[in-house]
């Protein structure tokens, strides 16, 4: 079953350790290699890995490192969904050389109830990484939030737009296509699908952006 899919009593409280993030990979020619750890802690809960690979063949891993608990929102009657979790801890990642090894971590955000990351994606050109994220700001309310780590894993963030759906991520030549779902007209309660180029500094690139308004 898909993460999304999977449900949790709610008399669970925090889950104090669920995943740790392994690794695979396969040659031509070969049989997939035996499953190793990039991360593994027995007081901490691996969740939600992403991962992206550059051209070069080296790649980067994210995911939310901490302990994971029921959001404020949920009531006691509640099922709770894995989307309905929130994390106390970071946003790490490691990066993959093309051979064999693996980075130590590095945190990039602290993550909580008030910077709780519900959906990212990830792009990597094999120096520089760029991360969207949807984050969730209330109860109801989700904005968008970029975040870029140069070849030194310094982090800067910057925050655009109010969202209403999952954002995704696709990397075309030095263009990091991102698109998501906003309201377009709150009187008329129409939504858009908005459609924004970047660069791996998080500046807006021209000539890829737009809106497609979505009615009914």
């Amino acid at each position: 079953a898909s993460e999304d899919s999977l449900t949790l009593d709610v008399t669970v409280n925090q889950v104090s350790r669920i995943y740790d993030i392994y690794y695979t990979k396969k040659n031509a020619g070969t049989k997939w290699y035996q499953p190793k750890p990039i991360y593994s802690s027995s007081e901490t809960a691996s969740y939600r890995p992403r991962l992206a690979m550059a051209d070069d063949g080296k790649a980067v891993a994210i995911w939310q490192e901490g302990t994971i608990e029921k959001g404020s929102w949920v009531t006691d009657k509640d099922t709770v969904q894995l989307a309905d979790l929130l994390m106390n801890g970071h946003l790490m990642m490691s990066r993959f050389d093309g051979n064999e090894t693996w980075s130590e971590p590095v945190k990039l955000a602290e993550v909580n109830e008030n910077f709780c990351l519900k959906d990212y994606r990830v792009a990597y050109d094999g120096t520089s990484a760029f991360i969207i994220a949807r984050r969730s700001i209330s109860s109801t309310q989700n904005e968008n939030v970029c975040i870029m780590v140069d070849g030194n894993n310094t982090v800067t963030t910057q925050t655009f737009d109010y969202t209403t759906g999952p954002v995704r991520l696709h990397r075309v030549g030095d263009y990091n296509l991102a698109s998501w779902m906003t309201v377009a007209d709150s009187i008329t309660k129409t939504v858009c699908v908005r459609i924004k180029s970047f660069g791996m500094d998080g500046k807006e690139k021209k000539g890829i952006n737009s809106s497609l308004v979505l009615s009914g």
